[in-house]
């Protein structure tokens, strides 16, 4: 196992991949068994896709749904977008 790979928990593995985007480091990660890959929900995350920080964000999300929304320390990345070539 390499030092970008973790095992977790669930004993599924991990690759992680930290990026920057506007400025802030966005950290990225995709299972090696399922090809799932996920986004960490941190305050640089939230930053670089246009709020003040993550609890602007929770804020915002909770607003616009107009409900209490709990945020996720991970968020799972639509498969529409090719990640795949920014992993990499």
């Amino acid at each position: 196992m390499n030092q970008n790979e973790y095992k977790h928990e669930d004993g599924s593995l991990w690759q992680y991949f930290p990026k920057e985007f506007q400025g802030h480091e966005i950290i990225f990660r995709q299972n090696i068994i399922t090809g799932l890959i996920q986004m960490k929900v941190t305050d640089e995350m939230a930053i670089a896709n246009g709020y003040k920080d993550l609890g602007d964000m929770s804020e915002c999300i909770s607003r616009n749904m107009g409900t209490i929304v709990i945020l996720p320390e991970w968020m799972n990345v639509s498969e529409e977008v090719d990640l795949q070539s920014h992993l990499n």
